[in-house]
């Protein structure tokens, strides 16, 4: 496993003249200046081979034909985020995965296959046993998958009070209550919550926040046989309170997020979430176009939904410069000896005012910069 900034991968691709795809935007920013990607390349070389990628893996990264944003939360503890890179080969795939570190890097390590990724998900699928299969298909509106999950959570935390307290947990929500509970979601970004979770797979502002837009989707739920009112309030049917509590009771939660190239050479996205409850295993799609829609799966079913997001189905176009730039900014005002050379901007990070210059050397510095990144000398407090 090899850390390495997104920065420095982008100027090797540059020094060596890589082909470059569209979706290389986003894993790394190459830079115009040939003499500076060769400083960095000088410098690349000049490291322990156990310490640089090789030659291939440098070509997948700057030629992917798929990426894919792989999140997994194990019970309420343990959440795993990587990234899978591949390319379509005529002998299969050729992979990588990557996972970001708080510093910026990206831990490389070459992957033997989509399968070994695939049996890998699955077995936490299956950790608990083998999963119920529920005979369930619905299709949803984003603004009722929304409600679904934040009553949901709002239900988990009332059980959890009850349980405290020792008193029985309600049984029906008030439509206020579950107002509440979605517009404080959006203020709270723990990923244990499932709204939370899945929340950078949905539509910016799909959740209803108003009494009335969350009465007319609860309404929704009540055609589709999920939700029913009881007075002024709102409870579960025997089917909602079924895929509720499995929801609640969840042991494994698995979120894809898949840009890839089409067969007509576009660039095209797709999403689904797979959710391990006590018993049920849950497929949550969410397609680009068109609503979400929910239905319980076998591990089979949960393969073949895999293989299908996981793997490149054709080409990615070339890069060019009109390709959106996703690239994640990366540096830091001080390097440590040996470090790689500093990126032309690396003394200011995005969004971060400018101090005065380095008397030194002259170069603009970060507002905190307790010494300067390029030459090392150290500025007044």
């Amino acid at each position: 496993m090899i850390a390495i900034q997104p920065y420095v991968v982008g100027a090797l691709v540059r020094h060596f003249g890589f082909r470059r795809t569209a979706l290389s935007a986003a894993l790394m920013d190459v830079p115009e200046d040939a003499g500076y990607a060769a400083q960095v390349a000088s410098w690349y070389e000049s490291l322990p081979a156990r310490e640089r990628l090789g030659m291939g893996e440098l070509r997948l990264l700057a030629a992917p034909d798929l990426l894919a944003d792989i999140r997994v939360l194990r019970g309420d503890r343990s959440l795993v985020r990587f990234l899978l890179i591949a390319a379509a080969r005529p002998g299969g795939a050729q992979c990588l995965l990557a996972g970001p570190k708080e510093d910026g890097r990206l831990e490389i390590q070459p992957l033997a296959g989509l399968d070994v990724l695939s049996d890998t998900l699955l077995g936490w699928l299956a950790a608990i046993g083998e999963p119920a299969e529920p005979h369930c298909r619905i299709r949803l509106g984003w603004a009722e998958l929304a409600l679904l999950l934040g009553w949901i959570d709002l239900e988990t935390r009332a059980c959890w009070s009850a349980a405290l307290s020792h008193q029985p947990y309600p049984e029906a929500y008030p439509v206020e209550d579950i107002a509440s509970a979605l517009a404080g979601a959006e203020r709270h970004e723990d990923p244990r919550w499932i709204l939370n979770f899945l929340r950078p797979l949905l539509p910016a502002g799909c959740a209803p926040r108003e009494a009335q837009t969350v009465f007319e989707a609860l309404r929704s739920l009540d055609a589709l046989g999920l939700a029913q009112p009881q007075g002024s309030a709102w409870k579960w049917t025997r089917v909602g309170e079924f895929l509720a509590t499995s929801f609640r009771r969840r042991t494994a939660v698995i979120a894809v997020d898949t840009a890839a190239a089409a067969p007509g050479g576009d660039i095209g996205r797709h999403a689904a979430c797979f959710v391990r409850g006590d018993e049920p295993l849950w497929l949550l799609d969410l397609p680009p176009e068109g609503g979400p829609a929910l239905a319980g799966i076998s591990l089979f079913g949960a393969r073949r939904a895999l293989d299908a997001l996981l793997t490149p189905a054709a080409t990615a176009p070339d890069w060019s410069p009109a390709a959106s730039q996703d690239a994640a900014a990366s540096g830091a005002a001080g390097r440590p000896p040996g470090a790689a050379p500093a990126r032309p901007d690396a003394g200011v990070s995005a969004g971060e005012a400018p101090r005065a210059a380095c008397p030194a050397c002259g170069r603009k510095l970060p507002a905190r910069a307790k010494f300067c990144g390029y030459c090392g000398v150290p500025l007044p407090v």
